[in-house]
């Protein structure tokens, strides 16, 4: 009934989005979130909210959209920008617009040790190895104990012809602390050093 009479009142909208967020009712959540975006669209919460549930929906490229809505209006949105590269990263396989996102937050934060490790993947997975090489290595030059760019840059050395270099880093890989998470990494490695030793 408060919806009704204060129909201009996208804030209305925008807490029943959250309510239908916090009970888990995507569908209801994606539809208030919208109706406060056809009255407030430049309304940067509830445009990420949506996008959000939109991604709960496996809604995917809406969900970029709406990210790239909100980075449109706001450049400097991280979050939104983040979000935007993953999605096309890891969900739409989208790796030059990856690549293109992922730059631009290590322009902004370039110590974001998130941006550049998928930054590294995504040139890798897009057929551009040097780059995804030289991204690696800009990495472990302000985070050299980052164990999960040294075992890429190892790989990808090897897929280059860098036997020499790949053999070092995967070396190095090996010899740092590391938690239970890489188990299955660490045997990769261990069988891989055996195997290009022995070529």
């Amino acid at each position: 009934e408060a919806i009704s009479i204060n129909d201009q009142k996208y804030y209305y909208y925008y807490n029943l989005g959250i309510l239908f967020t916090e009970i888990k009712d995507k569908d209801s959540a994606i539809k208030a979130f919208e109706a406060c975006l056809e009255i407030s669209p430049d309304f940067e919460s509830a445009r990420y909210n949506l996008a959000n549930q939109l991604i709960a929906k496996a809604n995917f490229e809406k969900a970029a959209e709406n990210f790239e809505l909100i980075i449109e209006k706001n450049p400097v949105a991280i979050d939104a920008l983040y979000n935007s590269a993953f999605i096309y990263f890891k969900c739409l396989k989208n790796f030059t617009k990856a690549i293109e996102y992922f730059q631009r937050i290590t322009r902004l934060e370039s110590l974001n040790i998130d941006a550049y490790f998928n930054l590294g993947l995504s040139y890798y997975f897009n057929g551009d190895k040097e780059k995804a090489a030289e991204t690696f290595q800009e990495l472990i030059m302000f985070c050299p104990d980052d164990s999960s760019a040294q075992y890429n840059l190892a790989l990808i050395s090897n897929e280059l012809g860098r036997k020499d270099q790949a053999l070092i880093l995967l070396e190095r890989y090996l010899g740092m602390p590391k938690d239970i998470t890489e188990y299955n990494y660490i045997k990769t490695a261990k069988r891989k050093l055996k195997e290009w030793k022995e070529d």
